[in-house]
């Protein structure tokens, strides 16, 4: 079943998206070993970028991306 997540603006969702990412990121790597992600254009990929730089460094394997 879809989730529907909601947030009151963009740093909200930064926040939010930053969880997302780093649960998907580890189920992922427990069960095959990589990371995989795809984004659709417009502002996404911006606010994905605002979420990922603030975590504290050595987060992700970016080599398992």
């Amino acid at each position: 079943m879809p989730t529907l997540y909601s947030f009151k603006n963009t740093d909200d969702i930064a926040v939010g998206l930053a969880d997302f990412i780093r649960k998907a990121y580890e189920g992922a790597l427990e069960r095959h070993g990589k990371f995989t992600i795809g984004l659709s254009g417009g502002s996404l990929p911006k606010t994905l970028g605002k979420a990922l730089v603030p975590l504290p460094e050595g987060t992700f394997d970016y080599s398992k991306w």
